[in-house]
């Protein structure tokens, strides 16, 4: 059921109608006890002789009655969650640029999120959420210099902010959040993942290597850039980095070029896909 559809437009210059909105849906239903009750119900007196037209005019008439129940529960869950995605829209950062936002019906089947060509992406696994009926969930990056934690002239930011939402959504199992980073992990690094639940007021949850059994999450790497998280509470998450003390940290750097008429431009940014699609969308803007 989930469907991952990111729009092309920034927040602020966004108009979206309720019949535009990035997810599609279906329901399915067993109507095998319903058909026999309503058979039951609407039973009537048949000759031999008209014994056969009867019946697939009794079945014509249970059919449409389930049809038109099943419209009509399609139409309120419709409506449902539009409701909700006009309030996770409301919700959202002033600014935030909706390229890299990605929302997806969540029910107790679990769902995957992922923001294309940044290497974000989220996935709940099934019965992680207690739910009567199908909710919506989201993730975002934020990219303003606002929304991000404030860092000392020891530290950097190896990661991007993601923001998972909304913040009423309870889970019972953990969550797998994936993202690059741009951390060597073979030199002197002191890792911390940051939280915020405001967006505002940022703090460390966890030092990489000094977990303990009260840690609210759980931190992973592959050998690919990749970072993995577990974890149970709606906000935004990102890496921060400083070396080790009397130790140097590296950390990976690319460079892109650009040019117009009359300019040539180099760029240096993290080696993460997040980065490097930032830097094109930018670039691009400008007609370079």
């Amino acid at each position: 059921l989930s469907t991952c559809i990111p729009s092309n437009t920034t927040c602020s210059s966004c108009r979206i109608e309720k019949n535009e909105y990035p997810f599609y849906y279906s329901i399915q239903q067993d109507t095998t006890s319903t058909k026999s009750g309503t058979s039951h119900n609407n039973s009537i007196s048949l000759t031999n002789s008209d014994i056969g037209n009867e019946k697939e005019k009794l079945i014509f008439f249970n059919e449409s009655l389930l049809n038109k129940q099943f419209n009509t529960l399609k139409i309120l869950n419709q409506n449902y969650l539009n409701n909700i995605y006009e309030k996770i829209l409301q919700s959202l950062p002033e600014n935030i640029d909706l390229r890299y936002f990605t929302v997806s019906i969540l029910n107790n089947t679990g769902c995957y999120l992922e923001i294309p060509h940044t290497g974000v992406s989220l996935t709940i696994p099934e019965d992680a959420v207690l739910l009567d009926q199908d909710h919506l969930i989201f993730i975002a990056l934020l990219t303003f210099e606002n929304s991000m934690p404030i860092l000392n002239n020891k530290q950097t930011r190896l990661s991007p902010i993601i923001l998972i939402g909304p913040s009423n959504i309870t889970l019972v199992k953990p969550a797998v959040l994936s993202f690059q980073h741009s951390a060597i992990l073979e030199s002197s690094w002191k890792l911390n993942l940051m939280f915020t639940d405001d967006i505002i007021h940022w703090k460390s949850i966890l030092t990489y290597g000094q977990e303990n059994i009260s840690t609210p999450v759980y931190l992973q790497f592959n050998n690919e850039q990749q970072a993995f998280v577990l974890f149970e509470t709606m906000g935004a998450y990102t890496l921060i980095g400083e070396s080790i003390i009397n130790n140097h940290a590296s950390k990976y750097l690319q460079m892109a070029c650009f040019y117009n008429q009359s300019t040539l431009r180099l760029r240096f940014f993290d080696k993460t896909l997040d980065a490097f699609e930032q830097c094109i969308n930018e670039e691009f803007a400008m007609k370079n």
